[in-house]
């Protein structure tokens, strides 16, 4: 009986302990599509640079690589070519299987 209690205490301390980060970790998923949807308005309306600190801060919370063609997006409406295509490069470069790769690279 002694071992299934210090059992159970331990599964409980797994438990409690591993709780926060997942908290975290949703909460910081959650805030991402925020700022991905509120980026994506902006951009809609032409808010680029506004957009594009939005597109930052989502990918802060969650580097997916996704981000990196839409910082390339924003950066080439605002006329900043060097930062779009250098943006457009690192997109590839962690997606190299990206399924719009040739439009990138076109």
């Amino acid at each position: 009986m002694i071992r299934f209690s210090r059992l159970l205490a331990c599964a409980a301390l797994f438990f409690a302990l591993g709780a926060p980060s997942l908290t975290r970790a949703d909460r910081a998923t959650r805030n991402a599509k925020r700022h991905y949807s509120s980026a994506t308005r902006l951009f809609d309306a032409g808010q680029y640079d506004r957009a594009l600190k939005e597109y930052q801060r989502a990918y802060k919370l969650k580097p997916l690589p996704g981000f990196l063609f839409n910082f390339g997006q924003c950066y080439r409406k605002m006329g900043e070519h060097e930062k779009a295509i250098q943006a457009y490069r690192d997109y590839l470069e962690k997606s190299p299987k990206a399924p719009n790769r040739e439009i990138v690279l076109g």
